[in-house]
């Protein structure tokens, strides 16, 4: 049975194949990728003190337990959002190198990379346990009402899946995160302010936040996989990429995750 490995080890991993593949040569999108994958790999907790202005609420063991509960929560929350965004902010920079241009200012980023996906991305070559997160992402964020209406606009099923023709399996997954960051970014995404255990465990979750971000480093994956399809050079095994002898580039991409 697969288990996902940690987002900051797989980005850990992306990192030293840009470096092993020579693309950090390159400057401009390459280089910021970079940048934003290291934020990611690094990051390992935010602080948030919901008594910093309101000490208030140390008066009272009642106000003070519920409110431990909501600091931990949001505290949780905070760094997986935080986490996303780092992985995103990446994606979109690889997307302007490996995305035709003329195709991302005529249907924008995320629809020109599902349509290159689509085109060059063959759906059995997809990171193992992409399809497998991509609905569990799907079947979580169904149970609440925001995300349902935002997925009927989008035409998007239980499944993380649509039917836009130029989306195929290779961009599902990340056409539902695409509207998921499109609530956090333009600041639609609503937060429940109920605390208690029975409703805590029907809002938003931070681990669903996380594998968002998985889904995010999985399609980068896809790029490069898409990029270096035909590179037969067996791996080494270096300082930073461990486990990689004798596999191609492209086995060792689909096996990433896991």
């Amino acid at each position: 049975m697969y288990k996902l490995r940690k987002n900051c080890e797989v980005a850990w991993d992306i990192y030293n194949v840009i470096l092993e593949f020579e693309y950090a040569y390159e400057q401009g999108d390459i280089a910021l990728a970079m940048s934003w994958l290291n934020l990611l790999i690094n990051i390992e907790k935010v602080n948030f003190d919901i008594a910093k202005y309101d000490d208030g609420v140390l008066y009272c063991k009642c106000v003070w337990e519920y409110e431990e509960k909501r600091m931990a929560y949001l505290t949780e929350l905070n760094l997986e959002l935080i986490r996303f965004h780092y992985a995103w902010s990446a994606l979109e920079c690889l997307i302007s190198y490996f995305v035709p241009k003329e195709k991302i200012n005529q249907h924008g980023k995320i629809n020109a990379l599902c349509g290159w996906l689509l085109q060059k991305c063959n759906i059995n070559n997809l990171p193992i346990l992409y399809n497998e997160t991509r609905m569990q992402v799907a079947e979580e964020l169904f149970q609440e009402e925001q995300f349902q209406i935002e997925f009927a606009e989008a035409g998007i099923d239980n499944f993380g899946g649509t039917n836009k023709s130029y989306i195929n399996e290779s961009g599902y997954g990340i056409y539902m995160v695409y509207r998921v960051r499109n609530l956090f970014a333009h600041g639609a995404l609503k937060f429940s302010e109920c605390f208690d255990d029975e409703e805590l465990e029907q809002i938003l979750q931070p681990i669903t936040i996380s594998k968002a971000t998985t889904i995010v480093l999985m399609t980068i994956t896809m790029m490069f996989y898409v990029d270096l399809e035909n590179d037969n050079t067996m791996m080494e095994e270096t300082l930073y990429l461990k486990d990689c002898e004798g596999q191609s580039i492209c086995d060792f991409l689909k096996k990433l995750f896991v």
